[in-house]
């Protein structure tokens, strides 16, 4: 059974802060904390510890699991199981849809004796999962009126557009993914930009 481990979950937050550029006193305020009890938890002075609604806010506030930042898996770890619950249900309640793709890619075979083959281009067909948007409703909304009022409209014509964001993030992340894979920008540098850009996406 898994313990609780307080400096783990220290740890944590510590390094998130840090890849976040975020201080003690601004952290603090976002989760309802006084900066003097945050340091306090931060620094375990006499025992003091977050208790589980604010571990829970810093999680959110960082978009991580609570089990991770409680240091009992990795981040961002993902299994076939849980790839498939995700895409189940995102398919299943209309939000995202499904689409066969075509991708070439290197085939490593071996022959009848079991000696490695020269590795042959192949296409492979992948479904792939993808978050329609149909129309930017923010775009050109002068105040909150307005932009309900498009988005009423988007829903009316059935143009569901709540994942503009996300596709316009998937843009710029992209960008980031290729500077970092071509060591253009160090890994610290890219997860930074990388969350920063998931805290502007609104819920």
């Amino acid at each position: 059974m898994q313990k609780f481990n307080n400096d783990m979950l220290i740890s944590n937050i510590s390094s998130l802060m840090k890849k976040n550029s975020i201080t003690q006193t601004a952290l603090a305020e976002e989760i309802g904390m006084s900066q003097p009890n945050f340091n306090r938890a931060i620094n375990n002075t006499n025992g003091t510890r977050f208790t589980i609604e604010q571990i829970f806010d810093i999680a959110h506030y960082f978009g991580v699991t609570i089990d991770w930042l409680m240091g009992n898996q990795e981040n961002g770890s993902i299994t076939a199981k849980t790839a498939a619950e995700f895409i189940t249900a995102a398919v299943s309640n209309g939000d995202a849809k499904l689409s066969q793709i075509s991708v070439e890619e290197l085939n490593f075979c071996s022959d009848a004796s079991g000696q490695l083959e020269e590795p042959k281009k192949i296409n492979v067909n992948y479904w792939a999962v993808y978050f329609p948007t149909y129309w930017n409703f923010t775009e050109g909304a002068v105040d909150d009126d307005d932009y309900q009022s498009r988005y009423e409209k988007a829903k009316n014509y059935g143009n569901e557009t709540k994942y503009w964001a996300l596709n316009a993030y998937l843009d710029k992340f992209q960008e980031f993914y290729k500077l970092y894979k071509a060591g253009s920008i160090e890994e610290d540098d890219f997860q930074t930009l990388v969350s920063k850009h998931i805290q502007k996406i609104k819920e």
